[in-house]
């Protein structure tokens, strides 16, 4: 990819391991859009880049894999195929596509894919704004944006079992 001016990066958003596949001359926008790095002038004063008049759109992929197998490596092909397409269009826009590392089963059940496309979803919101954002998915990724995009429509709170406070049951009084 680095051959073909795509430039590749690992980094964590809100505990969810990322992977950022973009054009090599937005690598250092896009670091700076995600926080990952700091630039400031002579004078001390940070550079920042804004999000809103960013040049920059961005997919949120989730990758194949039946919830159980895949990784943001093996979904880093999908990743610069979508970036070279939406790149190949006639617009002033540049992509960075997103490839979510989410947790799989049998080590983790249900939600835990699901709470961490939303708060990789919600990272990345708080980053760069909604309007700008896209989620893809291949096979059951595409079923985990479906969740993902229904966990945010219905503002569910995917709970993670250990998370939650152990509660009694009210039991049947047999007297």
């Amino acid at each position: 990819w680095e051959a073909s001016g795509y430039a590749t990066f690992d980094y964590v958003a809100d505990g969810v391991p990322c992977r950022a596949v973009c054009k090599k001359e937005n690598e250092h926008d896009v670091k700076l859009l995600l926080d990952l790095i700091s630039v400031t002038t002579t004078k001390n004063e940070k550079i920042e880049v804004d999000p809103k008049t960013s040049k920059i759109r961005w997919i949120l992929q989730h990758h194949g894999g039946g919830y159980t197998s895949g990784t943001r490596v093996s979904g880093q092909p999908v990743g610069h195929h979508f970036c070279e397409h939406a790149d190949s269009t006639e617009d002033d826009y540049s992509t960075v596509s997103i490839i979510v590392d989410y947790r799989l089963a049998p080590e983790k059940k249900f939600p835990g894919a699901v709470v961490d496309a939303v708060k990789c979803f919600k990272y990345h919101v708080d980053k760069v704004g909604a309007e700008k954002i896209v989620l893809a998915g291949e096979s059951a990724g595409g079923g985990l944006v479906l969740s993902t995009l229904i966990a945010l429509r219905d503002d569910l709170i995917c709970l993670e079992k250990e998370d939650l406070k152990a509660v009694k049951e009210p039991t049947a009084d047999d007297t």
